[in-house]
C-alpha cells in the first residue's frame, strides 16, 4: 500500500535574504546527509485518530518553525536551518544562502501498513526494519546538488504507523556535527512538548539571554593565527581531489547516478546493534585495569574492544592476509573545549576533529586482556595529544594552506579496508526525558537502512543510563550502551563469532 505523503514547508514569520560562510571545521566532515530516526510507541487511547495526529504534527513543525530567524538576544534563532550550501568551485570553500522564498521541508506520511510491533521492539529495533524510503523519504545518503548547485541543509519528517510514530531528522553534515544537532533536536522538542500551553511563549531552553548569540561565534575557528606544523596521519592532500567519504572517493555524479539504479554492483554489507549493559562495561573495565595503572575512560576500553575485534573479523574473513601492516582508529572528538579561545558547549556548527590511532595489526589483532590494556592506552595518548589547541589549529592552518580546501583528503581506509572510524552520541542526551514531544512514548534512537557504510562504528545515545540496568520491559532502554556496526556480512559474521567480542557484547536481532 502507497503511504499518504503531504509536505509541509515551514517558513519564518518575516522571510529574509542572507549569507552565512562556513568555516573550516565544515570542510572536515563528509558531505553526506545524516538522518536519525527517533521511535516512539503512540497513547494506546490515541493510537491512530486524525485528532491525535493533527495535533502532534502541529505541535512539531510549528515549534521547529519558531527557530527559522535571525538570532537576537534572549531569542534563540537558528536561520541556518532555512538555507542550503554553496561549494565554491574554484575554493571549495563553503557558503550557506538563505532567501525570501527558503522554506524548510517537513513531510508527513502515513503508513498504515506498518505497525510499531514490525519494528521488533522485542528485538532492540534492528536497523534492518526502519528502511530508509519509508522514514526517510527522498533522503539519500549522499545527496545531489540541486539545478542552482546547492545542497539542502535540513529537513524533517514524522511518519505515522500503526500503534507508533517515527521521527526524522535530516542535517547535511557539512552544516552541523553530532552535538549540534543533539542541541537542535533537545532545544525543537523541548519546545514541542510545551505547545499549546502556557510555557510556550517561555524561553525556556536559554537560562542566559546571551547565548542566542554566543551559539553563532565561529571566531575562535576563523581567527587567524600561526602554530607549528604537525604530522596529521588521518589526512594528505591531493590536488585536484573528488569528493571522498572517509576515504572513499566518491565518483563523478553521472556514474553515482548509474550506481544508485544497480545496487547489485555494490558490495553487501550488514548492520547490527550491539548492546553492553552496565555490568559488562565494568567487567571490561576491571579486565583492562588488572594490566595497568594509568587513568583511562570506559570509552577508551569499549573503542579498543571493537577495534581490535573489527579488524580480526576482517583479517579472518580474508584469511589471515593483509596488503597492510597497521590499522588506524579515527575517534571522532568534539574540539569546543579544546580550542582556545573556546567555544561554548552549544556553538551551532562543525567543531568535531578526528583523534587517529595507529597500531601494527598483529599487536591489535592479539589476545588477552594485556594487549587490550596495551589498546586502549594508545586510544588516550591519542585523545590527550591529538586534541590539543595547537594541533587542532595546524590542521585548520593545512587545509587554509591549499589553493583548493578540499584537497585534503582522510587518509584512511575504512570502506572495505582496516581502518575503522567511530562516533559517539552517548552522552548528548542526558535523560529519556530529552527526546519527549508531549506525546507518546519515546523508545530509541536508530539509523535508517542501516548497512550503509563498511567500517563505521556509532555509540548510541544512552540517556544517562549508561550504569543503569533498567527493568526488561520490552520497548524500554535497558541502561549500558548500544553501538552500531556495519560491516561486510562475512566480516560481520566473523565479528559475532569472536570470544573476546561475546565476552562483553550481546545482540538480540532477528
Amino acid at each position: 500500500m502507497a503511504p499518504k505523503l503531504t509536505t509541509l514547508h515551514l517558513r519564518p514569520q518575516k522571510p529574509f535574504d542572507a549569507e552565512y560562510k562556513l568555516t573550516l571545521a565544515d570542510n572536515i566532515p563528509p558531505g553526506i546527509n545524516s538522518r536519525y530516526l527517533f521511535v516512539y510507541k503512540a497513547p494506546d487511547s490515541q493510537s491512530g485518530t486524525a485528532d491525535w495526529q493533527k495535533k502532534l504534527v502541529d505541535r512539531l513543525s510549528k515549534s521547529l518553525e519558531s527557530f527559522l530567524q535571525e538570532p537576537e538576544a534572549g531569542v534563540l534563532g537558528l536561520p541556518q536551518l532555512l538555507g542550503k550550501i554553496y561549494p565554491d568551485k574554484d575554493s571549495g570553500r563553503l557558503t550557506l544562502k538563505v532567501t525570501k522564498s527558503s522554506t524548510v521541508r517537513f513531510v508527513v506520511s502515513h503508513r498504515t501498513n506498518v505497525t510499531y510491533a514490525q519494528l521488533r521492539p522485542d528485538h532492540g529495533f534492528p536497523m534492518r526494519y526502519l528502511d530508509g524510503k519509508s522514514f526517510a523519504t527522498g533522503l539519500e545518503n549522499i545527496p545531489s546538488p540541486d539545478r542552482s548547485g546547492g545542497f539542502e541543509a535540513f529537513s524533517a519528517q514524522i511518519t505515522f504507523i500503526v500503534g507508533g510514530f517515527v521521527i526524522c531528522v535530516n542535517k547535511h553534515h557539512f552544516l552541523l556535527d553530532a552535538n549540534s544537532t543533539g542541541k537542535l533536536i533537545q532545544w525543537w522538542f523541548k519546545k514541542a512538548r510545551s505547545w499549546g500551553t502556557f510555557e510556550e511563549d517561555k524561553n525556556l531552553e536559554l537560562a542566559d539571554p546571551s547565548l542566542a548569540l554566543t551559539i553563532h561565534d565561529k571566531s575562535s575557528l576563523t581567527m587567524e593565527t600561526t602554530v607549528p606544523a604537525q604530522e596529521h596521519v588521518d589526512w594528505k592532500v591531493v590536488p585536484n581531489a573528488r569528493p571522498t567519504i572517509f576515504g572513499l572517493e566518491l565518483p563523478p555524479q553521472a556514474v553515482m547516478s548509474i550506481a544508485k539504479m544497480l545496487p547489485f554492483i555494490k558490495p553487501k554489507i550488514d548492520s547490527a546493534v550491539f548492546h553492553f549493559t552496565s555490568a559488562s562495561l565494568r567487567q571490561l573495565h576491571e579486565d583492562v585495569s588488572k594490566h595497568t595503572q594509568d587513568k583511562f575512560s570506559t570509552h577508551d576500553a569499549i573503542s579498543a574492544l571493537l577495534w581490535r575485534c573489527i579488524s580480526r573479523a576482517r583479517l579472518f574473513s580474508a584469511a589471515n592476509e593483509s596488503p597492510c601492516e597497521n590499522s588506524m582508529l579515527a575517534l571522532s572528538v568534539n574540539g569546543r573545549r579544546k580550542l582556545e579561545p573556546a567555544m561554548v558547549d552549544a556553538y551551532f556548527g562543525n567543531a568535531a576533529f578526528f583523534a587517529p590511532t595507529v597500531v601494527p595489526l598483529n599487536i591489535l589483532t592479539s589476545t588477552g586482556a594485556a594487549t587490550l590494556a596495551d589498546v586502549t592506552l594508545s586510544i588516550r595518548e591519542s585523545i590527550n595529544t591529538k586534541t590539543t589547541n595547537a594541533y587542532l589549529r595546524s590542521l585548520l592552518q593545512l587545509i587554509a594552506a591549499q589553493k583548493r580546501v578540499t584537497d585534503v583528503v582522510n587518509a584512511f581506509q575504512v570502506y572495505m579496508g582496516y581502518d575503522v572510524v567511530m562516533t559517539s552520541w552517548e552522552k548528548l542526551f542526558g535523560s529519556i526525558e530529552d527526546l519527549d514531544v508531549g506525546t507518546g512514548t519515546f523508545q530509541r534512537m536508530r539509523l535508517p537502512d542501516g548497512g550503509s557504510f563498511d567500517g563505521l562504528v556509532m555509540v548510541m545515545p544512552a540517556y544517562g543510563m549508561r550504569d543503569e540496568c533498567t527493568p526488561n520491559q520490552v520497548g524500554n532502554y535497558p541502561g549500558g550502551v548500544e553501538v552500531s556496526i556495519d560491516l561486510l556480512f562475512d566480516h560481520m559474521a566473523s565479528l559475532k563469532k569472536d570470544q573476546e567480542w561475546t565476552r562483553y557484547a550481546r545482540w538480540a536481532e532477528l
